[in-house]
């Protein structure tokens, strides 16, 4: 068994159709392993997606610039955007590190 299968997340293979069963159910030993294989790097691809948005992110590129303390970073990608309509440079340091907290949060939970 794949290390990391028991403890994927349900969003790792949830979104499939019904008719999947069906389909593992005619699927070869190699199919079944492939399949379990991507199920069991959900976490991982995930945690490999949020550091990268993370990393390049603006405004974790102005916490830094600022030397400001970073929240731990994300573990899952989360889809988090914040309005550029006021240039961060122009952000103060409480409205950068609230940002970057909440982006946090929600990529942990």
């Amino acid at each position: 068994m794949p290390k990391g299968l028991l403890e994927a997340r349900p969003e790792a293979y949830a979104s499939q159709p019904a008719s999947f069963v069906e389909q593992l159910a005619r699927a070869g030993d190699a199919e079944l392993r492939r399949f379990a294989e991507q199920v069991a790097g959900y976490a991982r691809r995930q945690e490999e997606r949020a550091a990268a948005e993370w990393e390049r992110s603006p405004l974790v590129a102005e916490l830094r610039r600022r030397k400001l303390k970073e929240p731990p970073r994300p573990v899952r990608a989360s889809g988090v955007s914040v309005s550029l309509a006021k240039p961060l440079t122009d952000w103060s340091d409480k409205e950068l590190t609230a940002a970057a907290t909440e982006w946090s949060r929600i990529g942990r939970s």
